[in-house]
């Protein structure tokens, strides 16, 4: 089940927070693809590692555009990223021992895809608010 990005739904006015987003969606897509196809466990390692990484750094810099904007999420928003950093970390360890298969695929799927577009949906989409009503910010 390949997750699409509907700007109308998933947008928060902020390009690079948008664009990074749909790199997470894409990242994750191909993981669970690469896992189906039962790639090579270094190559799948690989993107586990890009992801991890990336996923920080990503919210990191959503962190940052929360509480440039005040936005009223932001503390929610931290308790989110925590709990997705540690689900990560159970299906990447999962990974490490048991190597790819479908089933991890299906859970990854189930639970970080459904995660992201819930989290992206709800609490992120809270920016777009905030965004509209004080223009683009600039956030380094």
């Amino acid at each position: 089940m390949a997750v699409e990005w509907i700007e109308s739904s998933m947008g928060t006015g902020i390009d690079s927070v948008d664009e990074q987003h749909q790199q997470l969606i894409g990242k994750l897509n191909r993981l669970a693809a690469a896992l189906r196809s039962g790639k090579e466990r270094e190559e799948i390692g690989k993107m586990l590692e890009f992801l991890g990484n990336y996923t920080v750094e990503h919210f990191e810099h959503e962190e940052k555009c929360m509480d440039v904007y005040g936005c009223a999420a932001a503390a929610r928003n931290k308790k989110e990223h925590a709990k997705f950093l540690a689900l990560f970390a159970a299906l990447k360890e999962d990974f490490e021992s048991s190597g790819p298969s479908k089933a991890l695929a299906l859970e990854i799927e189930a639970k970080l895809m459904a995660w992201l577009v819930f989290h992206i949906k709800g609490t992120d989409r809270q920016l777009y608010g905030y965004t509209r009503a004080m223009g683009e910010l600039d956030i380094t």
